[in-house]
This record gives structure tokens, sequence and C-alpha cells, in this order.
């Protein structure tokens, strides 16, 4: 470390639920269920589509109410920590707009962040740090 220099302590931000995009998602699940029992199908296959449409939208619902996710921005770029387990600094795969955020974690876990669910800054920051390449270890 060079002379006068000091380490800084990573800026750690808890995400937020997505209120108006879960409501969104609960709407159109309402509307699919609504249509897949107005299509004329057999109704076992209705009950079967209908009961997985629901148990696969509240899920996604959950999820974007608990997000459980934990961003950590450290000078080489985010790391996450997703349902208390230990830090990831691996991010694969970022997709960045302005209106979303997604990659792929460990595994098959992807995640998603909305503006919504963080400040203006940390959005900010998130989105810069991932457009530039830096993920916050080896990919």
């Amino acid at each position: 470390m060079k002379f006068g220099a000091h380490r800084r302590r990573p800026h750690e931000v808890n995400v937020g639920p997505a209120r108006s995009i879960a409501l969104l998602l609960a709407g159109l699940l309402m509307v699919c269920v609504i249509a897949l029992f107005q299509s004329g199908l057999n109704p076992l296959a209705t009950a079967v589509f209908a009961g997985m449409g629901v148990a696969l939208g509240l899920r996604g619902i959950y999820r974007l109410l608990v997000p459980g996710l934990v961003l950590r921005f450290v000078d080489q770029g985010a790391q996450y920590q997703w349902r208390e387990r230990s830090w990831c600094s691996t991010i694969r795969s970022p997709f960045v707009s302005p209106w979303f955020i997604g990659w792929r974690g460990q595994g098959l876990l992807g995640f998603g962040i909305f503006p919504s669910q963080l400040s203006k800054d940390d959005f900010r920051r998130l989105a810069k740090a991932l457009r530039q390449g830096r993920s916050g270890g080896m990919e």
C-alpha cells in the first residue's frame, strides 16, 4: 500500500422490493390464468397448466417482494450475496439497460434488479461497473 493511501470499506447495499413490478406480474398472471380457462382445452390439461403457471408466478412475485440480495461495491467492481450465503465475486453474462440489470450467478441462479430497488446513485454505480466489465473477480 502506498504512503498516504487508505483502504476504503466496501459500500454494501440491500436490494429492496420491487412492488410495482410484482403488482404488474400478478395482473399478468391473472389474465393468463383466465385466458387459459377460456381456451377450451381439456379440463385436466387446463388445471395442470394453470397450476404450473400460478406456482411459477407466485415464486417470481415472492422473489420480487423479498429479494434477499446484498450488493457490495469494491474497487474492482461489484460483488453480491444472496440469502446470507457467502459473497460471490463472479457476475457472469451481465445485461445492463436503463430499466433493468440482470446477470447469471453461480449454477443456474439468475438475478435481476430494477431501478426502483436501489437508490439512483447505487443503480448507476452498478450499471457503470458492469458496463466497464468489472465484475469484482475473475470470470
